[in-house]
């Protein structure tokens, strides 16, 4: 008995010591597991393998119910989804995606790991492109999407500067220096909680992964545009030594400009590391609608974004290096009043009043005006003049108008979209033929992408006679520093 008694207190001491040995080595294994995630390339790496895991249909096991088997399937078909439609922009599957990115950050990574990253451990500082997520997160929580808007007014980032380069002694360029932006966020004494620093990471690690890098967060802003791989030097950085901005800097991956009240203002704060993260991030923002790759024989596409926005994408040998041109349209509505009768016009009241009886007398109008001159703007406006029995139909490139969300009559027509018809011309000579009250409302700004193929001569003669108005009397509205109507 008593060698029984011995025999079972050696096997429980052996017993106790394996799994006190398990134990320990598995402690041993999570400690390897958080301590291997040393760059933020090897985090990425791990976050794409997660995401993979979680999307593979062979977890489903022969034990599970048929209700629980389906549930589990439609959910696999959602996530699957939301990953194809993230990388477009699309506001409710980003959301999705970086909840997923949220999810392996906490599962793996101690928080102070995350204050690491994002150089908000107490021995470094975050990275100027960091300190811009930091700085928009925080806006976001009070402004939303107008949390840019608020941060340039804020700090009168917007002004005019002494330009960069060579240009005329009383010129001025718009752009924003480093120093700058840092002297702004250093002015916010910005504070982080936990979760705060996890979610800001999460983006980082998102926009890396499937999203627009550098552009990810302003590209949700409530903007008119921006570009991306324009006027930077591939050969490095172009400094200009000038006494008011010496530290101002223009480099092809810093080439990032906003366009704000009209003017296109450089952000040479933010950098988007390589010319190759440039070439993906114009991939992605192309890709909507399937209107397939960029190639060496296509140089250049334009296409519409998910949200309406209109983009042009650019690669060599087209261009010297990939880039992007968009311009976004909010659903902001001024009235012709608002828009005209303001201080320093005169007959501004003749001027809306015309507007008035062109429409109602069914006018058939030419919207003029360099860029960023308000012509979309004003076209917006027109809709309200519009008479009652009438109705809009706006051709295909006129999505910039979103006529179908902000007409509030029940008579509105969709865009060429839902029509089935392809070609703008179909659709207006279909229009011309079946309905006779179609009141003219057409955006001629899509016509100025003729000029990047040259044809910039006879570009405004074309846009007249494709819609008869070189034959047929009607008015021609410039819009610009100085608004005037003239009979054409």
């Amino acid at each position: 008995m008593t060698d029984y008694l011995i025999a079972a207190a050696i096997i429980a001491a052996s017993a106790a010591g394996g799994y006190a040995g398990l134990m320990h080595k598995k402690a041993s294994n999570i400690e390897v597991e958080d301590e291997q995630y040393h760059t933020f390339e090897e985090v990425l790496e791990g976050v794409k393998l997660y995401i993979v895991e979680q999307s593979k249909d062979d977890n489903i096991s022969a034990d599970m119910s048929d209700a629980e088997m389906e549930k589990r399937r439609l959910r696999k078909v959602a996530l699957k989804n939301h990953l194809k439609m993230a990388p477009n922009g699309v506001r409710e599957s980003k959301l999705v995606v970086k909840d997923l990115i949220r999810k392996w950050i906490l599962g793996n990574l101690p928080i102070e790991k995350v204050y690491e990253f994002i150089g908000m451990n107490g021995e470094s500082e975050p990275t100027d492109n960091i300190m811009f997520e930091i700085m928009m997160y925080k806006y976001q929580q009070e402004y939303g999407v107008n949390a840019f808007t608020h941060w340039m007014e804020k700090y009168k980032l917007y002004k005019p500067k002494h330009p960069v380069g060579i240009a005329r002694k009383d010129a001025e360029a718009y752009y924003i220096t480093p120093a700058e932006f840092e002297s702004t966020y250093h002015q916010e004494k910005i504070t982080l909680s936990d979760d705060e620093a996890v979610d800001i990471f999460s983006t980082l690690v998102y926009e890396r992964y499937t999203g627009w890098g550098i552009l990810d967060t302003l590209g949700e802003m409530d903007i008119n545009g921006y570009n991306i791989g324009v006027s930077g030097s591939l050969m490095g950085s172009a400094r200009q030594d000038n006494e008011s901005n010496p530290d101002s800097v223009s480099t092809a991956t810093n080439s990032l400009w906003v366009y704000f009240r009209s003017n296109y203002i450089h952000l040479q704060f933010l950098d988007f590391g390589s010319l190759e993260e440039i070439r993906r991030v114009t991939q992605l923002m192309i890709r909507w609608g399937n209107p397939g790759p960029l190639t060496a024989k296509k140089g250049y596409m334009i296409n519409t974004m998910h949200d309406k926005s209109r983009i042009l994408a650019i690669r060599p040998n087209a261009g010297e290096s990939w880039g992007v041109f968009v311009r976004k349209f909010s659903l902001d509505i001024k009235s012709p009043e608002e828009l005209i009768i303001k201080k320093g016009v005169t007959g501004g009241e003749i001027c809306a009043k015309l507007i008035e009886y062109l429409m109602i007398g069914q006018v058939t109008i030419a919207v003029t005006g360099r860029q960023g001159s308000g012509k979309t703007t004003l076209m917006k406006a027109f809709i309200s003049y519009v008479p009652d029995d009438m109705f809009c139909c706006p051709p295909r490139m006129t999505d910039d108008v979103i006529a179908s969300k902000i007409w509030t009559k029940d008579d509105i027509k969709g865009a060429i979209e839902e029509s089935g018809y392809e070609l703008t011309e179909e659709l207006l000579n279909q229009t011309i033929l079946d309905m006779e009250d179609m009141a003219p409302l057409n955006d001629c700004q899509d016509y100025e992408w003729d000029f990047v193929n040259g044809s910039i001569k006879n570009a405004y003669e074309e846009i007249l006679a494709r819609h008869g108005w070189i034959k047929t009397p009607g008015w021609r509205l410039q819009t610009g520093p100085v608004d005037r109507a003239s009979r054409r």
